[in-house]
C-alpha cells in the first residue's frame, strides 16, 4: 500500500472528518471539497476545496488531486460522478448515489434486490394520497422523496381526519410507508471491494429521540445470534446483486422473527461511530482499506460499547460528564451550536448497559423513544 496515497472527498462534515483521521494516523494525505470554508473537515484536511457540489471545475479539481475519490453525503449530482467517474477514480461510482437518493427509487430497488421494505405507495397530490392510504392503510408515515433526514419532512398519520392537516410540501413528490410497529431498529454497515469480498461491522441497535438517532447499543441487547446472522446474511446478497462497491449503511426495522428494510447510505453512518473505539477496525478503516485497495479486515468488538450523539441542545451537558479512559469524547469542531445540530459524540467503553443508561439519564435527560 501507497504511502502516499492521496484519498478525495466529496463533502466536509463529520463524516469527512473522521475519515481524514483514519487517513492521517495512516500518513495518507487528503483533499476535500465543500460550499464553504467553515467546514469541519476542511480545516484538518490537506487540501481544502471550496466550491459548489453541483460545480463540475471543483469536483474535477478534487478528482486530478487525489488518487481516489468517495463521498460523504448522498445530495450530489448523480450525473456529475457518473461522467468524472469515467475518467477519475471514484470507487464506488454514481449508482449507490443515485439509488438512496429518492425514497421510491430506493425502496423499489431494495425490493428487486432480495429486501423487504414495509408496504409503500407513491404521493402526488390530495387524490393519489387518497389512494395510497387505501393501499398501505394506517397508520402510515408520510415522507419527502428527497432531502429529508433526522425526521424532518414526514409525518404521521394515524387516522383518516389527519389528511385535512397535511401540509402542501407533502402533497408533492412524496412516498407514503406502512407505520411498522417495529421492537427495535439495527444498523449493517457494510463494505465490498472490487474483488467482490465483503466485510460488515458488527450490527448495532439504534435508538432514537424525537426523530434523530440518540443512542447506538453495541453488541445490540436484543437481537437474537439467529435475526442477527439473517440481516448480515441478506445485506452481503443485497450487496452482490446490486454490485455496489466500498461501504454502504443500511437501517432495518426488527419485528418478531422478521426484519423491514428502512433506508441505505452509500457511506460511514452515523451508527458506526462506536467503532473508533470499539472496535479493532473502526468502518472509517474499512472505508479507506478498500479505497486504498487493501485487504479487508472483518472488524471484532473489543468490549460493550456504547455511543451517545452530542446534539446542540446537549453541549452545556458535557461540563457534567466525568471522563476516563472508558469515556472518549469527539467533538466535530462545528461553529455554532444549533437545536438538533450533531456536534459530536461520545462512545463509552467496558461499559455495562444499564450502567450507561443510567449515566445517560443523569447527565443527558436520558428519554427515548
Amino acid at each position: 500500500m501507497l504511502v502516499s496515497y492521496k484519498i478525495g472527498i466529496v463533502g466536509g462534515g463529520q463524516l469527512a472528518y473522521m475519515i481524514i483521521e483514519e487517513c492521517k494516523k495512516r500518513g495518507f494525505e487528503t483533499a476535500c471539497l465543500d460550499e464553504t470554508a467553515e467546514a469541519p473537515a476542511l480545516k484538518i484536511c490537506d487540501t481544502p476545496i471550496v466550491g459548489k457540489f453541483s460545480d463540475v471545475a471543483s469536483l474535477t479539481k478534487l478528482c486530478e488531486a487525489c488518487d481516489v475519490v468517495t463521498y460523504e453525503f448522498e445530495n450530489i449530482d448523480c450525473n456529475v460522478i457518473e461522467t468524472l467517474s469515467k475518467k477519475y477514480n471514484i470507487m464506488q461510482g454514481h449508482r449507490p448515489l443515485f439509488y438512496s437518493k429518492n425514497r421510491i427509487v430506493e425502496k423499489n430497488f431494495a425490493l428487486d434486490n432480495g429486501l423487504t421494505p414495509p408496504k409503500f405507495e407513491v404521493v402526488m397530490d390530495t387524490d393519489s394520497l387518497t389512494k395510497a392510504v387505501e393501499y398501505v392503510g394506517l397508520p402510515a408515515v408520510l415522507k419527502t422523496c428527497t432531502m429529508g433526514y433526522d425526521g424532518k419532512g414526514q409525518m404521521v398519520l394515524r387516522k383518516l381526519a389527519d389528511l385535512e392537516n397535511v401540509p402542501q410540501d407533502l402533497l408533492c413528490d412524496s412516498i407514503l410507508e406502512q407505520f411498522i410497529k417495529f421492537d427495535f431498529e439495527v444498523s449493517c454497515i457494510v463494505v465490498r471491494n472490487k474483488a467482490g469480498e465483503i466485510v460488515h461491522m458488527p450490527i448495532g441497535e439504534n435508538i432514537h429521540k424525537n426523530g434523530i438517532l440518540d443512542l447506538c447499543l453495541v453488541p445490540p441487547t436484543k437481537l437474537s445470534k439467529v435475526m442477527e446472522e439473517k440481516i448480515i446474511t441478506a445485506t452481503y446478497g443485497f450487496m452482490a446483486r446490486a454490485d455496489f462497491v466500498g461501504i454502504l449503511a443500511i437501517e432495518y426495522f426488527v419485528v418478531g422473527e422478521e426484519f423491514f428494510f428502512n433506508e441505505m447510505a452509500p457511506r460511514p453512518h452515523n451508527s458506526g461511530h462506536y467503532s473508533i473505539e470499539g472496535c479493532d477496525v473502526s468502518q472509517y478503516g474499512m472505508l479507506v482499506d478498500c479505497l486504498c485497495g487493501g485487504t479487508l479486515r472483518q472488524p471484532k468488538v473489543l468490549q460493550d460499547t456504547f455511543m451517545k450523539n452530542i446534539l446542540g441542545q446537549d453541549i452545556g451537558s458535557l461540563k457534567n460528564l466525568k471522563t476516563n479512559k472508558n469515556v472518549h469524547i469527539h467533538m466535530y469542531n462545528k461553529a455554532e451550536a444549533k437545536l438538533n445540530r450533531k456536534m459530536g459524540h461520545v462512545t463509552f467503553t467496558n461499559c455495562k448497559e444499564d450502567e450507561f443508561l443510567q449515566i445517560n439519564k443523569e447527565i443527558f435527560g436520558g428519554t427515548h423513544e
